[in-house]
C-alpha cells in the first residue's frame, strides 16, 4: 500500500524557518523584534554590547535616557559648587577717630594675610 507522506510539526517547521522562534536578522532589525521586550530584556542586551540587536526605538529611547542623565549630573553637580569667598570687601565704620574706624583697620591687617583686601569707607 502507497503511504500518503503528510506534513508533521518537525517537517512544517522545517520548511518554515521563521516559526521555530529563530531570530532571522534582516539589516538592524530582527523579524522577530516586532514582539515587545522588557525593560530587563534590553538592559541585558545593553550591558553586553549587543547593540544590533536593538530596535531603532529602543536606541532612541536608550540615547534619550543617557543624555537626560548627563544633564541631570552636570546641573546637579554646578549647583553644588559654591564659588569661594570674595577676596575684596568692604567694611563701613564711623568717623576716622571712633573705635569702629580703629577695628576696621585691625581687621584689615588681619584679612590682608589671607590675601583678602578690606576697604574701609566711612559713614560720617
Amino acid at each position: 500500500m502507497a503511504t500518503l507522506e503528510t506534513d508533521t510539526p518537525s517537517t512544517a517547521l522545517k520548511q518554515n524557518p521563521v516559526s521555530q522562534n529563530q531570530t532571522h536578522h534582516i539589516g538592524r532589525v530582527s523579524i522577530l523584534s516586532r514582539q515587545k521586550r522588557s525593560r530587563r530584556q534590553v538592559w541585558d542586551l545593553v550591558k553586553v554590547g549587543d547593540f544590533d540587536a536593538l530596535t531603532d526605538r529602543e536606541l532612541y529611547t536608550l540615547l534619550a535616557w543617557t543624555v537626560f542623565a548627563i544633564f541631570a549630573f552636570l546641573i546637579m553637580f554646578f549647583t553644588m559648587i559654591n564659588p569661594g569667598p570674595p577676596k575684596v570687601l568692604m567694611f563701613s565704620t564711623g568717623s576716622k577717630t571712633g573705635a569702629y574706624y580703629g577695628m576696621a583697620q585691625e581687621y584689615q591687617k588681619r584679612l590682608a594675610k589671607h590675601g583678602v583686601h578690606l576697604e574701609i569707607a566711612e559713614s560720617s
